[in-house]
């Protein structure tokens, strides 16, 4: 057990489930208010994020692990590298909230490469749902919001198929975002220290 990490989580899988489904929410909703107030500065803003998008997405031009890597790969090596070491080594230096700000800003940045500066303030505020639910829920709560964020572009076509669909899956994601920031609230101790 990692010092930082919880011993055991707060909430039965249910909670967690749902906890993390109201992160995915936030980040959405998050995403969706950069996108547009940049789309109104600079047209151009969506289109970056469509392309972000693509970067994800599951396609016969890609290589098998082309496609994997966002997927499968990326969610367990950034995790361990993201949170378990550089959030990790940042806490023996820092209070919690400034190593979870740091970390997340370094796990931003390193997605300069792929993303353009735009796109990189999501990414950001990613980091910050993964840095929390790492501290609140451990190392596999925050692989699995990695895993469910990078799988979208698979699994969201799936759920919203259709019109009855989509309002539930609105619905679902709502209740899950309102159950994430009580437990947020609830427990902001563990976040902040």
């Amino acid at each position: 057990m990692r010092p930082h990490e919880p011993e055991q989580s707060l909430l039965g899988y249910g909670g967690v489930l749902v906890f993390i489904l109201g992160a995915l929410a936030f980040n959405g909703l998050c995403g969706t208010f950069i996108s547009n107030v940049g789309s109104y500065f600079n047209p151009e803003v969506s289109t970056l994020f469509a392309e972000a998008q693509e970067v994800n997405s599951w396609t016969p031009n890609k290589s098998l692990l082309g496609n994997l890597w966002p997927v499968i790969v990326a969610p367990i090596s950034e995790e361990l590298t993201y949170r378990v070491g550089i959030l990790g080594a940042l806490l023996t230096f820092f209070r919690k909230p400034q190593a979870i700000m740091l970390s997340s800003l370094v796990f931003a940045l390193a997605h300069l490469q792929v993303y353009s500066p735009v796109v990189v303030v999501s990414t950001f505020v990613m980091g910050l749902l993964l840095a929390i639910t790492y501290t609140m829920l451990g190392l596999r709560a925050a692989i699995m919001l990695h895993f469910l964020n990078n799988s979208q572009e698979l699994w969201q076509p799936w759920i919203s198929g259709g019109h009855y669909s989509t309002v539930a899956y609105v619905l679902l994601m709502f209740a899950a975002l309102l159950a994430f920031l009580y437990q947020l609230v609830r427990h902001r101790r563990l976040v902040l220290g």
